[in-house]
């Protein structure tokens, strides 16, 4: 009689087990050896990595063939994303920045956004998505302000979202996100002075019109010959020659000083305006009013309605009803 090793059916049933049994050994090999899986750019946080460092040397951004900004640091990295080229730079990180300039925009959205240096390798730069051109000489605008700041992040585009609800309405030129002892002193002689403030070059979805802004969310002064104000936060518009001050807004001007959470000052006609309830001091007299307006050029104040103390007769606080007052020369 046969063994049951000799039986057919026994040898073939061996046989299928060897065969599961070498499929299942490369299969675990494979996936062994396999590299791991990349994340994928949208859920990485695209965290940027160091392209190229640069030290003491002028740094400059543009518009299509216009020089938007201008800059000297001690020490750049130009940066670019994760899964990009080591050539499409799209941000930077700067160190102890002197001599910026900011330039008036041509309020076109024409053009490719890029940036570089005078000491970067040829054929790097930041860029946009469109910026294949060769520069021509750039066209270069009056500037609007000067700067200096102890650090600095620059970024291009979309790179870094809008502060607060801007992207709703705007689009990113370009960023720059300067931090320690900030310190920007406009053409017209205005001057701010905050720990943090974003400057930046926004594009109107609706209009197609470039502009440039200011922000700040903590906390800022601004002065203009005798006036000064003090805020949390701050919203300069550079083409309307506007700001707007929120939270805390403490002011002191040549005939007194006022207190309030928001008020909006246009520099070109050196006019402030007080929505809300606000108090202070005016010519040493206390008040209290409502929806104020300081002339600071004519030195006529109005408010709609409020109370005023008299430094002379405290006691006599009478009320004020759409009151104009002119502080004589």
């Amino acid at each position: 009689m046969r063994t049951l090793l000799q039986h057919p059916r026994y040898r073939n049933y061996v046989a299928w087990l060897a065969s599961i049994a070498v499929i299942a050994l490369g299969l675990a090999l494979y996936r062994w050896s396999e590299p791991s899986k990349l994340p994928s750019h949208r859920n990485s946080g695209a965290m940027p990595r160091v392209g190229i460092h640069l030290e003491n040397v002028p740094f400059s951004g543009y518009v299509g063939e216009s020089k938007s900004w201008a800059l000297w640091a001690h020490s750049i990295d130009l940066e670019h994303s994760q899964y990009s080229s080591a050539t499409s730079i799209s941000s930077a990180t700067l160190k102890d920045i002197r001599n910026g300039v900011v330039f008036d925009s041509s309020s076109s959205s024409a053009g490719a956004v890029t940036a570089q240096s005078e000491n970067q390798p040829s054929g790097t730069q930041t860029k946009s998505s469109n910026s294949h051109h060769t520069r021509r000489e750039p066209a270069i605008g009056k500037p609007v302000m000067r700067f200096h700041a102890q650090e600095g992040r620059y970024f291009v585009g979309d790179t870094e979202p809008l502060p607060g609800q801007l992207s709703a309405d705007f689009t990113s030129h370009w960023q720059l996100h300067l931090s320690g002892d900030v310190a920007i002193t406009t053409r017209d002689g205005d001057t701010l002075r905050a720990s943090a403030i974003t400057v930046m070059e926004i594009v109107n979805r609706q209009t197609h019109k470039a502009e440039q802004r200011l922000q700040c969310d903590e906390g800022a002064t601004i002065g203009r010959r005798e006036v000064h104000i003090v805020a949390n936060r701050m919203r300069y518009s550079i083409r309307d020659h506007t700001v707007e001050l929120l939270d805390g807004v403490r002011a002191t001007f040549k005939a007194g000083s006022f207190q309030s959470q928001r008020c909006f000052w246009s520099l070109e006609e050196n006019l402030v305006r007080i929505p809300d309830p606000s108090s202070g001091m005016l010519d040493a007299n206390r008040f209290r009013a409502e929806r104020v307006t300081l002339d600071l050029t004519n030195d006529i104040y109005t408010a709609t309605n409020g109370k005023l103390s008299f430094k002379s007769d405290p006691e006599l606080t009478p009320s004020i009803q759409n009151a104009v007052g002119i502080r004589p020369k």
